[in-house]
C-alpha cells in the first residue's frame, strides 16, 4: 500500500498559500524599507507590527494561546521568503519562533505559557540569551550566576551578542545555579525587560544585517520571581541544546533565502539598472549605492589586509590575489563601499571572537548524550576559528 504522506518538497495547499502571502508581504511592504533600515541600523516598527498582525510572530503558538497553530515547516517557509528580501527582518521572525516561542511551548510551566504566549503572538518580542564574554562557542562555560533567595532568584552577570536585544520585552536567560555541578547547574529563566536589576547595554555597530539589533545585557542583581523558572533547576543545558538545534533549521532557511535573493539580483535587467526603492538586497542586478560597477570585477575595491602584527593596509584599486603580504598574513577582508572599517589584531592562539575555543567540545558531547534522541546533536557547538 503506498505511503499517503507527501514528500517534504510538496507543500500542502495551506502551506503554499502561506508562502505566497509572506512572499507578497516581503515584496510590497518590506523591500521599499530595506535600504533606510540598514542605513539607520534600526527596524521599522511598523513592519514589526505588521508581522504580528499577519501571525508571523506566533506561527507555532497554539490557537488556544492566540497563535496561528502552524508548524515548524511554516516557520521555515516564512524565514526563507523574508530572507530573499531582507535578512534582518527574517532574523526577528526566526528568533521569536524557533528560540523563544518553541522553547516556552516545550519547557515552560502552564502559568508561564498562559502569561507570555498570548502576548508573544500579538505584541511582545522575545530574545534568547546564552552567549557571554568568555563563553561563546564554549556556551556551557557561562559565568552568569543564579542565586536562590526565598521566592526570588538573583541573577548576576553579562550576556553578549543578543539578537533582538534592543527591542525585546522578554528574554530567556541562562545562568548557573550551582557551579560545583558544572553544566548541570545551568538553569533557564524568563526575564522581563522591566525586572529590577536588568538593563540593555551596548548595541553593536555591525557591518551587515544592521537592522537586526545585537546587544549586551547587564544583570546587576536582577530579581526574577521563582515562578519564572523555565523547566527545572539544572536542566538548562538540555533546554539550550534542543532549542539551538531547532534554531539551526531556521538559520538554514535564512541562508537559502539570502542565496535566492543574490541569484535574483544577479539575473538583473540589462545594463544592471536598479529600480527606485530597491535597498540592501537588490530587486535587480547592480552594486550597492555609491560603489563603482567596476568593483564587482576587481576595480574600485578597497582591500583591507591585516598582517601578523595586526597592522591594517588599505589598497584601493587592488585585486584580492594581488595583495602584498606583510608579515604572517592571517586574514583578508574585502569591504565594498565601507570606509574605515577596522580589522581585528592578529591572534596567536586558536580562539574565536567570543571566547575560549580550544577545549570547548568535551562537555558538549557529554551533555548531548542526555538530550532527547529526536534531535540531531552535533559533536560540538559551531567552531568559528580565526587564525592561520
Amino acid at each position: 500500500m503506498p505511503d499517503p504522506t507527501p514528500p517534504l518538497t510538496t507543500l500542502s495547499e495551506e502551506e503554499e498559500l502561506f508562502r505566497r502571502t509572506v512572499r507578497d508581504f516581503a515584496e510590497r511592504a518590506v523591500r521599499p524599507r530595506v535600504a533606510a533600515m540598514e542605513q539607520a541600523a534600526s527596524l521599522d516598527r511598523a513592519l514589526l507590527a505588521q508581522c504580528f498582525a499577519l501571525g508571523l510572530m506566533g506561527i507555532e503558538i497554539p490557537e488556544a494561546h492566540g497563535g496561528a497553530g502552524g508548524s515548524t515547516l511554516m516557520t521555515v517557509l516564512a524565514v526563507e521568503e523574508l530572507s530573499v528580501v531582507d535578512a534582518s527582518l527574517a532574523i526577528f521572525v526566526d528568533v521569536q519562533n524557533t528560540l523563544v516561542n518553541a522553547l516556552l511551548i516545550k519547557w515552560a510551566s502552564d502559568e508561564l505559557r498562559n502569561r507570555y504566549l498570548p502576548r508573544l503572538a500579538t505584541d511582545l518580542l522575545g530574545a534568547y540569551a546564552l552567549s557571554e564574554p568568555d563563553s561563546g562557542s564554549d556556551a556551557f562555560g557561562l559565568q552568569t550566576r543564579a542565586t536562590e533567595a526565598g521566592d526570588t532568584w538573583i541573577l548576576e552577570g553579562r550576556k553578549l551578542w543578543i539578537t533582538n536585544g534592543a527591542e525585546a520585552g522578554l528574554f530567556v536567560i541562562f545562568a548557573n545555579s550551582d557551579f560545583s555541578k558544572g553544566y548541570k547547574g545551568i538553569t533557564a529563566f524568563a526575564v522581563e525587560r522591566g525586572f529590577k536589576g536588568f538593563s540593555v547595554g551596548k548595541k553593536e555597530d555591525k557591518l551587515g544585517i544592521r537592522a537586526s539589533s545585537t546587544c549586551e545585557l547587564i544583570l546587576d542583581g536582577c530579581e526574577v520571581p521563582a515562578a519564572n523558572l523555565v523547566g527545572q533547576v539544572g536542566i538548562g543545558y538540555k533546554v539550550a541544546i534542543e532549542t539551538l538545534n531547532t534554531g539551526r533549521i531556521g538559520i538554514g532557511a535564512q541562508m537559502i533565502g539570502v542565496a535566492r535573493g543574490v541569484r535574483q539580483a544577479g539575473r538583473g535587467v540589462p545594463g544592471g539598472a536598479v529600480p527606485a526603492g530597491a535597498g540592501g538586497h537588490r530587486a535587480r542586478g547592480g552594486p550597492p549605492d555609491g560603489v563603482q560597477r567596476g568593483a564587482a570585477r576587481g576595480r574600485g575595491r578597497a582591500l583591507h589586509h591585516a598582517g601578523g602584527d595586526g597592522q591594517v593596509v588599505r589598497r584601493p584599486g587592488g585585486r584580492a590575489g594581488d595583495v602584498a603580504r606583510r608579515g604572517a598574513v592571517r586574514r583578508v577582508r574585502v569591504h565594498e563601499g565601507v570606509p574605515g572599517r577596522e580589522v581585528l589584531p592578529g591572534r596567536e592562539d586558536r580562539r574565536d571572537l567570543r571566547g575560549d575555543e580550544q577545549h570547548a567540545a568535551e562537555h558538549h558531547r557529554e551533555a548531548a548524550a542526555e538530550v532527547s534522541p529526536n534531535f540531531l546533536i552535533p559533536r560540538q557547538l559551531s567552531r568559528v576559528a580565526w587564525g592561520p
